[in-house]
C-alpha cells in the first residue's frame, strides 16, 4: 500500500471523527486509484472506519 494511502486508511479508524472525516475526504480526492487498496483494508477497520470507507 502506498504510504500516503495507508496512512489515510489508518486514519479512518481514528478516535476523532474529525480526523477520520479528513482522511475520508483526502482519499476521495485521490480518486479511484486508491480503491483496490482501500477495499483490501476494509475488513481490518472498525465499524466507523468501515462506514467512512463506504
Amino acid at each position: 500500500m502506498d504510504g500516503t494511502v495507508a496512512q489515510r486508511v489508518g486514519e479512518l479508524d481514528a478516535e476523532s471523527s474529525e480526523v477520520a472525516e479528513d482522511a475520508q475526504h483526502a482519499l476521495i480526492a485521490m480518486g479511484p486509484e486508491v480503491l483496490n487498496e482501500l477495499i483490501a483494508a476494509v475488513p481490518g477497520l472498525g465499524p466507523f472506519g468501515q462506514l467512512c470507507a463506504i
